[in-house]
């Protein structure tokens, strides 16, 4: 999506079974909805690292409009759970389109964004989140699901690995 931009990231693909069946469980979760993007982005840009051009609040707001409104590709709603707090709001969520829009992309839904926050991470979320978008794309024939991490993102790595990610390729940023 343009020109590198300095740091590499690596495309993971896993069987949707294993990764639902690995998955941990979260009791309160719904579908994304518009009217999640203004605390989605806020909390985008606190969870991310931040890289040009996406690296002040309003660029990765309008990055994040882009992302539900199909520029990355087909949202698949059932597929995008938000995780909800003990008060029902919401502190986690995935974004799953039905296929990205990129040259080298492969042919399967791919996760395009994984988010927890902060004062919630290391309780299964992003665990149970990717379960729930792996059930998802099953139900809708669907056998495979993608995502991108950053190579320096131990911690996501560790934790898409353990729920059946291999990676397929990697690669600057942005080629």
């Amino acid at each position: 999506m343009g020109e590198s931009v300095g740091y590499e990231r690596i495309v993971m693909a896993a069987e949707a079974a294993t990764v639902a069946e690995r998955a941990r469980t979260w009791p309160r979760h719904r579908p994304w909805a518009m009217d999640d993007l203004e605390w989605h982005a806020a909390l985008a840009y606190a969870t991310y690292p931040l890289h040009p051009p996406e690296d002040t609040p309003e660029a990765l707001r309008a990055e994040t409009l882009a992302s539900f409104d199909g520029t990355w590709g087909e949202v698949m709603p059932e597929a995008s759970p938000v995780a909800l707090g003990d008060a029902g709001e919401p502190v986690g969520a995935v974004l799953t389109v039905r296929r990205i829009v990129h040259p080298q992309a492969p042919d399967h839904p791919y996760v395009i964004g994984v988010l927890t926050d902060a004062a919630w991470q290391r309780r299964g979320i992003a665990s149970a989140l990717l379960g729930i978008a792996a059930r998802a794309v099953l139900a809708e024939g669907e056998t495979r699901l993608g995502l991108t991490v950053d190579a320096d993102s131990v911690g996501a790595i560790r934790l898409y690995e353990g729920l059946g990610f291999v990676e397929l390729s990697r690669g600057a940023a942005g080629s």
